[in-house]
This record gives C-alpha cells, sequence and structure tokens, in this order.
C-alpha cells in the first residue's frame, strides 16, 4: 500500500491490523503523528515499513521486533521519535536498510545491529546519540 506524498493527518487508523498480508507499507512525506501503534507487529508479511518525514513521536515500539522473519527495510528517518535504539533490531533477520536518522533519539549504538547479517545500509545521523561507537558494527558495509 503507498498512500506517500501526500497531506495525511492523524494516527495510522487500528483498522490496518486487518490487512495480515501486507508486504509494503509507504506512508512517507504525510502529517501523519503519534505513535507507531502496536499492532504493527501483527502484520507478519511486510517487508519494507516506510514512514520518513512525517511527525511521529515516542519511541520506536516493540511491536516491530515482531517482524524478525520479514522486514527488510525500516525507513523512520525524519521524524521525532525519542529514546534509544531498541536492541530487538538485532533480531530482524531479514533487515537490509535501516535509517532512523533526523529524529531524536539517544544514548548509545546499540550492538545489536551487528546481528542483522543482511544490513548494509544503516543511517543514524541528526539524533542526539553519545557514547562509544560499538566495535561490532564494523561488519556493516554502509553505515552513514
Amino acid at each position: 500500500m503507498d498512500l506517500s506524498n501526500n497531506m495525511l493527518q492523524g494516527e495510522i487508523p487500528p483498522a490496518f491490523v486487518e490487512l495480515k498480508n501486507l508486504t509494503l507499507l509507504n506512508l512517507f512525506r504525510n502529517k501523519l503523528h503519534g505513535a507507531i501503534p502496536e499492532f504493527i507487529g501483527e502484520m507478519p508479511q511486510l517487508e519494507v515499513l516506510q514512514l520518513w518525514e512525517n511527525n511521529f513521536t515516542e519511541n520506536i515500539p516493540q511491536a516491530l521486533s515482531e517482524l524478525t522473519q520479514s522486514v527488510q527495510k525500516l525507513l523512520l528517518d525524519g521524524n521525532q521519535f525519542t529514546g534509544s535504539i531498541p536492541s530487538y533490531i538485532g533480531k530482524l533477520q531479514q533487515l537490509s536498510k535501516m535509517d532512523f536518522s533526523h529524529n531524536k533519539l539517544s544514548g548509545p549504538i546499540t550492538p545489536e545491529i551487528s546481528q542483522c547479517k543482511l544490513l548494509t545500509f544503516v543511517d543514524l545521523s541528526r539524533n542526539q546519540l553519545s557514547g562509544e561507537i560499538p566495535n561490532e558494527i564494523t561488519a556493516i558495509r554502509i553505515l552513514n
């Protein structure tokens, strides 16, 4: 489903939970806000989640950890996410591209990112990350 580049407002509707076979959810460049709903984790076929350039807030939800066998691209850049980079990222075995740039994420870079063996692109720029850069992330082919 591609609803990108519109002027859509509000939160992601609860009715989306019925889209069990959805493989692509593009909602980028809208005016959506609130948190990513927990039901996103109930979309077992979801391969691509593009929510960049909206006004999503709060932490990146634990529900995304349910997408361990499906999600390949997780693009959440250009929002207002807070909190830390979740350690469950390392469990997303199909993840190849991750962009969390231009948010308000803080704390250390989680070394679990290196457990994503297919990951070739990571962008964590323009956040408020701190601490040491974990040695484990040197296995990633492209890091921004």
